[in-house]
């Protein structure tokens, strides 16, 4: 942690200075050998802005009492990511961090409990797909996904785990899907219940798939696929 002595006020290391004004407040802004700059500000809290050979710039907020409060980091792309520390913690302990790529275009959320991720929301598609996590023992799990936000045909899916399987619940204009997935998300299988009174169940195997499909009157089919080729059928009326 940077820490704000006289060693680092020694002038003989300061290449420049500069005075800023933010809101008629103003600060004195002191520019090192080594490319950092300082800026005291007004109560004794300073911070400190270095840019590494990448174009990446990196600002640490400080307390007049030397505690990190937030650190911020631009890199040349536009790139950022800003994280709050608790300033009620000796040692640097995050509290928040936001990071965002494609000038915006995804943004990702962790809040942070004794220091560890806790939570997470990931927002992308201009904010109409949002991602919910929780964290176990630092692996991330999805909790719930809401595709085509605040639209008509707004999809939303909430996640459970347990010892042998990963169930989603599905819900949009059309009704209702449960799913049972593995553990790389894969759909295993899936029981509908849609809108026009349809049911349909359908199980997921290596080399194919099969549909059955209960009608509003009760007729039900039952189809087989192999390779997308259809080698079963069969109707009741």
């Amino acid at each position: 942690m940077f820490s704000f002595d006289e060693g680092d006020l020694d002038i003989q290391n300061v290449t420049g200075s500069k005075t800023e004004e933010n809101d008629g407040v103003k600060s004195t802004v002191l520019i090192y050998d080594d490319g950092r700059e300082v800026t005291t500000n007004p109560g004794g809290t300073y911070n400190v802005k270095n840019t590494d050979e990448n174009g990446t710039v990196v600002t640490q907020f400080y307390s007049a009492g030397n505690k990190l409060l937030r650190e911020t980091s631009v890199d040349a792309d536009n790139n950022t990511r800003i994280t709050d520390y608790d300033p009620n913690q000796s040692e640097q302990v995050p509290l928040k961090s936001v990071s965002t790529v494609d000038n915006g275009a995804h943004k990702y959320e962790i809040n942070y409990v004794d220091g560890r991720p806790s939570t997470g929301t990931y927002t992308t598609d201009g904010g109409s797909t949002v991602e919910v996590y929780e964290y176990q023992n630092d692996e991330r799990h999805i909790m719930s996904r809401i595709e085509n936000k605040g639209a008509d045909d707004q999809k939303t899916t909430h996640f459970s785990y347990s010892d042998d399987a990963i169930h989603a619940v599905v819900k949009d204009n059309q009704g209702v899907t449960n799913q049972v997935l593995d553990s790389d998300y894969n759909v295993v299988s899936e029981h509908s219940e849609f809108n026009n009174g349809t049911i349909l169940d359908r199980e997921f195997f290596d080399n194919g798939t099969k549909e059955t499909v209960a009608d509003i009157n009760g007729r039900t089919s039952v189809t087989s696929y192999t390779r997308s080729i259809i080698v079963f059928h069969r109707l009741w009326m």
